[in-house]
């Protein structure tokens, strides 16, 4: 919302602005944060070196996104070779957000302990009930999770094109005990 340049040739000496929810500032380029979700008008007046002014407004909405991995279902058991389902049920009170989950697998032999082993994308409506979009996934296990015994699955949320306000609520985990 910043004007660049004053077309009658003058330098702006001054620039004040009204963010819509009672708090204003001057200067060029002040932060501010909004205490509730909302839309704004914020309004930007400036001055010339020779005393003329212009002003402009504008339309800020202000929004919280946060997903929450709500329940992470796997096979309480299972044996090598054999197919089983892995439940991701997602939820959003505050909005509909385009979501990616990642879905991993425990592997000793990989840096963090966690190899991927799936990835979706989906739209996940906002509810304010307990409703929740649930993404499914098929895993064979293998010959080397039913030597460990075990296999800690992983799954984690990202919304896609904004930041999560409550990240903590972003990633399940669960087991599974696999045999031969």
């Amino acid at each position: 919302m910043r004007p660049t340049y004053d077309p009658g040739g003058s330098f702006i000496v001054s620039e004040a602005w009204v963010f819509g929810d009672g708090a204003s500032a001057t200067g060029c380029c002040p932060f501010h944060r909004y205490a509730a979700v909302g839309n704004y008008t914020v309004h930007l007046t400036v001055t010339t070196q020779d005393g003329r002014t212009a002003s402009t407004s504008q339309v800020v909405q202000v929004a919280n996104h946060d997903v929450s991995i709500t329940r992470l279902s796997v096979p309480k058991s299972a044996r090598q070779n054999q197919t089983g389902k892995i439940s991701v049920s997602l939820a959003s009170k505050l909005a509909a957000e385009t979501v990616h989950i990642d879905l991993y697998k425990s592997d000793p032999s990989y840096y963090d302990g966690f190899r991927l082993i799936g990835s979706q994308e989906l739209l996940v409506p906002a509810r304010s009930s307990n409703r929740t979009v649930t993404v499914n996934f098929n895993y064979t296990f293998t010959s080397d999770d039913a030597s460990i015994g075990k296999v800690t699955f992983k799954a984690v949320a990202t919304i896609i094109g904004a930041r999560d306000v409550l990240p903590g609520d972003n990633e399940a985990r669960a087991t599974t005990k696999v045999s031969r």
